[in-house]
């Protein structure tokens, strides 16, 4: 019976809660209306980065006003257009301002949104040439409505101007061989743009910086000339009947006689390049085999002896001695031979075939290549220490071999004293004594 009563009791309760929010709705009712918001046409509120104007007309209205949120964006209203004037952004980065339109309870937002200015030369980026003397014309690419000017230039090299947007950089031959730079300062209005010039240094080679060395053989050939586009030269006559040069095709062309002489021989060829600088290459003819290899005299101090240059069976370069004691103990000293260099190289440490034999004991032949520094003589303990032959051919065609260190030594203070023929066990920790040393060694072709 209690619990009947309980559920009528709560059901009530229900009833009149539900009745009361149904009579307190009617009380506190509150009618929303959304705002209504301007309709905006004709809507005209991108510029450039110049000073300009634009405009937006409300449509249904004849009367409005507007507010700007930024100083350099200005607002006037007449009836309902709104008029927008921007001063020039000078300013690489674009911007952008909210106007605010009111009108009989109604509201609208616009966004007016300038272009950041467009001035470069280049891309933005330096303008490298190469060394010729030219004018270069470097379009400049620039938005604003400001006159341009460039500042004087601030070295004697180069002379800059302005003329019809375009840049005008006349800069001179550049006749070292290191790059400079300088920069050219352009103004639009108060606007600085700097523009970096930087001009490579000055190159010539022919032939790769090596001697040009043609064989006995009759023939006309090229040879590559290597400079910076614009540079122009030309060859002077050859002082001698069995050489012609001349450019063709921007290579030095060289027509060879035969040579029957049965020696070496060389002329200069002599380029004027960039108006007034010259360059001089070494023109030798020759056949190596059988005007290089051959008999020699190896002189040093006031002593000499003969030997051949010659190829062994492997076709491999050395020196044989044919006289004295040294041919008799069958003394031969490989030798490296670059054809294209025509050079030579002789290591040190290198130990021989050929033999000496003192008191009865048999010892190896090595090679040192010994150095001076001041009044004193070293062999050293270096495998990769070496004395460097160059070939060089005297004016009666001549041919002759000159010795220097290799890169081993600091050439500044070791300087090429000879080759010695040691005996010993071998090596440098093998050494016993020196059996020769031709200092200040010399090598002449017979």
């Amino acid at each position: 019976m209690i619990m009947k009563k309980q559920y009528y009791f709560l059901l009530t309760l229900l009833v009149c809660v539900l009745a009361g929010l149904s009579a307190c709705s009617n009380d506190n009712e509150v009618e929303y209306t959304p705002k209504e918001k301007l309709i905006l046409q004709n809507y005209d509120l991108l510029f450039t980065c110049n000073a300009s104007e634009g405009s937006v007309t409300i449509a249904n209205e004849s009367s409005v006003t507007a507010t700007s949120e930024q100083s350099w964006c200005t607002v006037t209203t007449s009836g309902n257009k709104v008029i927008v004037n921007v001063t020039a952004n000078n300013s690489f980065e674009g911007r952008s301002c909210k106007i605010t339109i009111h009108g009989n309870g109604k509201e609208a937002q616009v966004i007016a949104q300038q272009a950041g200015l467009i001035f470069s030369v280049n891309k933005g980026g330096a303008f490298v040439t190469n060394a010729a003397a030219k004018e270069h014309l470097l379009p400049i690419d620039y938005t604003g409505n400001s006159p341009l000017r460039v500042d004087p230039a601030s070295v004697d090299w180069a002379t800059f101007s302005v003329v019809d947007g375009v840049l005008h950089a006349d800069l001179a031959l550049n006749v070292g061989e290191e790059p400079r730079e300088t920069e050219a300062v352009l103004w639009a209005g108060d606007v600085k743009l700097t523009v970096p010039i930087r001009q490579q240094g000055l190159s010539f080679v022919v032939n790769g910086g090596k001697n040009i060395v043609g064989n006995d053989e009759a023939a006309g050939r090229n040879y590559k000339i290597e400079t910076s586009e614009g540079i122009e030269y030309s060859v002077a006559p050859s002082t001698v009947d069995w050489a012609r040069f001349s450019i063709v095709n921007g290579e030095l062309h060289i027509d060879f006689d035969e040579n029957n002489t049965g020696k070496m021989r060389h002329t200069e060829a002599v380029i004027t390049y960039a108006g007034s600088l010259t360059y001089k290459i070494n023109v030798q003819q020759f056949d190596f085999e059988k005007d290089v290899l051959g008999t020699y005299t190896l002189s040093w101090g006031s002593k000499t002896t003969k030997l051949s240059f010659e190829r062994n069976e492997e076709g491999k370069a050395q020196w044989r001695f044919l006289e004295g004691n040294y041919a008799s103990m069958g003394v031969v000293i490989p030798v490296t031979l670059d054809e294209e260099d025509f050079s030579l190289m002789i290591p040190n440490l290198l130990d021989l075939t050929a033999t000496y034999t003192k008191n009865d004991v048999v010892y190896k032949l090595t090679v040192f290549v010994m150095s001076q520094k001041g009044s004193s003589v070293y062999r050293h303990n270096n495998n990769k220490l070496a004395a460097i032959g160059k070939l060089t051919i005297d004016d009666d065609g001549g041919c002759n071999w000159q010795f220097s260190l290799n890169d081993q030594l600091d050439s500044s203070t070791y300087k090429f004293y000879g080759i010695r023929l040691a005996y010993g066990n071998g090596g440098y920790g093998g050494y016993v004594g020196a059996y020769v040393t031709f200092n200040g060694m010399k090598l002449t072709r017979d």
